[in-house]
């Protein structure tokens, strides 16, 4: 698998993959990067913002005109564990918001719907869980008939 396919998959958009690989093993200017990657400058200035912040691209120091390069591959691993970790946390705070929405509002999901064709079917049905009195079956079938 190589490195486009590998970003996408951790949520990269394709204009921010087109510059990061126009990007490798060189060191270009955003004039250069919009000429490559067939966007307007001024995107490309906004992606290679975005990529920067991500620590993907490097400002190349010590040059009057801003040069850019991509970073190395350990920092691409950096980024995507990362992300993974911030994911991690996101799911937590889901859960643990579903555990409160449930013990405060009494909520409560129920997965398992049984159909039936017909009245024969209910009947049938009926009396199988008559053989159970008391049950929650029971007592829900009792308030259908």
């Amino acid at each position: 698998m190589n490195i486009s396919n590998i970003l996408k998959q951790v949520g990269l958009r394709p204009e921010e993959i087109s510059v990061f690989e126009a990007c490798t093993n060189r060191f270009l200017k955003a004039s250069e990067i919009a000429q490559i990657v067939k966007l307007k400058r001024t995107n490309v200035y906004s992606i290679l913002d975005s990529l920067v912040e991500k620590g993907l691209i490097v400002v190349v120091p010590g040059s009057k005109i801003k040069k850019f390069t991509s970073a190395a591959i350990s920092r691409v691993y950096d980024y995507i564990e990362n992300q993974k970790i911030k994911s991690e946390r996101k799911t937590q705070q889901y859960n643990n918001a579903l555990e409160n929405l449930q013990k405060q509002m009494s909520v409560k999901r129920h997965a398992n719907v049984e159909f039936f064709n017909g009245l024969e079917e209910v009947q049938k049905y009926y009396l199988q869980i008559n053989e159970n009195p008391g049950t929650q079956n029971l007592k829900s079938m009792s308030k259908f008939l």
